[in-house]
């Protein structure tokens, strides 16, 4: 009776008008019903609270920076020098092949073969790799960062950084740097998985959402 009574008062606005989103309300009864379960299977009570937490609009940010922001960034990273050249194979992976930017900092130098134009990717909720084939452009890219990088075994993008030179890029990192590049090339909604929104739609608009076609 209690947390069905505090839920309803969540539910209301308070004295300025003011509500709290059904996502907040469903996060702290989601810890309630967690703390019950917790002292129901150690034995400390014989019930547990199973009151359901509102319903809300789920929201997803499926804006992307388009095809002609996507070219600009590409343009502004023509430099044969080792960052420009990490940099452009990151951006040519998250748009070319729509990657997610956890599949691309999980990459080991060895997932990629040039002599196949093959990459080998683990998806999102899979354990196993599946091999995909690299466009021109996106090989010549991965070669060019090669060059720079070294054929040493270990993760394909590393850090520039003094603290982590050397080490895995992180997600946030690369986060950070599509970012950064969208930025100084004037373009809005630049995010990884931006990139990847914007190389799903660039597909499905010639063929009207027929993707068999």
């Amino acid at each position: 009776q209690l947390v069905t009574a505090w839920k309803a008062e969540m539910a209301q606005p308070d004295e300025k008008g003011t509500k709290l989103a059904p996502a907040t309300v469903n996060r702290r009864l989601s810890a309630v019903r967690s703390m019950f379960q917790q002292a129901h299977q150690a034995g400390i009570i014989q019930w547990v609270v199973t009151i359901k937490g509102l319903k809300s609009k789920q929201y997803r940010n499926t804006a992307g920076p388009g095809v002609p922001a996507v070219r600009r960034m590409v343009e502004s990273l023509d430099a044969d020098t080792p960052k420009a050249s990490r940099n452009l194979a990151i951006v040519r992976l998250l748009f070319d092949l729509g990657l997610r930017r956890g599949e691309v900092v999980s990459l080991d130098i060895d997932a990629f073969d040039p002599t196949r134009s093959k990459i080998n990717v683990v998806g999102k909720g899979q354990r196993e790799a599946t091999p995909l084939t690299v466009p021109a452009k996106t090989s010549a890219a991965l070669q060019s960062w090669i060059a720079h990088r070294g054929t040493e075994p270990g993760p394909l993008f590393t850090n520039f950084d003094p603290a982590g030179k050397g080490k895995r890029l992180t997600g946030r990192s690369v986060a950070r740097i599509v970012s950064a590049i969208g930025e100084n090339v004037n373009a809005t909604n630049v995010r990884p998985h931006g990139l990847r929104h914007t190389a799903i739609t660039s597909v499905l608009d010639p063929t009207n959402g027929n993707v068999r076609s």
